[in-house]
């Protein structure tokens, strides 16, 4: 995959575990449960300057 950065630019990956998220829509006032799948998040941000 392309991320128009190189990936080593992004330092260390964290994992972060399955588990379930309550979202809720204030609008209508419901709200629902969903299961997030674990993934990994970069520890620095990613900005238009890794870009180049």
């Amino acid at each position: 995959m392309n991320f128009g950065f190189a990936t080593r630019d992004l330092g260390e990956l964290v994992t972060v575990p399955a588990e379930q998220v309550t979202l809720s829509d204030l609008r209508t006032r419901r709200s629902w449960v969903v299961e997030l799948a674990p993934y990994q998040l970069a520890t620095v941000s990613v900005t238009q300057a890794l870009r180049g």
